[in-house]
């Protein structure tokens, strides 16, 4: 229960985040060209604000994956755990495979628009 609370807790930050992209400062952003010096420090901090926001969610996220796996594998015995393990690290590997052949094939679909 505490990992779902935690989950949600997250999921309602990111939610909140991903609004601001559609924020006034981002509506100002939109009418800006980058041609001057200080247009480019304007965008730089606005997105940097939102990237330092969005990289915090991230390492929470990862924080919560690492205590329920640890979590998981201290109710296992130690057989179990090897087990547990070793699929999740499959289950990583073939994730990690089938976004890189999406990437490929977006891009191929992209390039062939072109």
């Amino acid at each position: 229960m505490k990992t779902v609370k935690k989950e949600r807790e997250l999921t309602e930050v990111m939610a909140a985040v991903q609004e601001t992209v559609a924020d006034t400062s981002m509506v100002r952003l939109s009418g800006v060209v980058g041609s001057s010096e200080s247009d480019d420090e304007c965008i730089e901090s606005t997105l940097v604000t939102k990237e330092d926001k969005l990289k915090e969610i991230f390492e929470k996220a990862d924080d919560l994956r690492m205590k329920t796996i640890s979590n998981v594998v201290g109710i296992l015995n130690p057989i179990q755990a090897v087990h547990f393990l070793i699929a999740a690290a499959g289950l990583q590997l073939r994730l990690h495979e089938w976004g890189n052949k999406k990437d490929k094939t977006g891009a191929m679909v992209i390039s062939m628009k072109n």
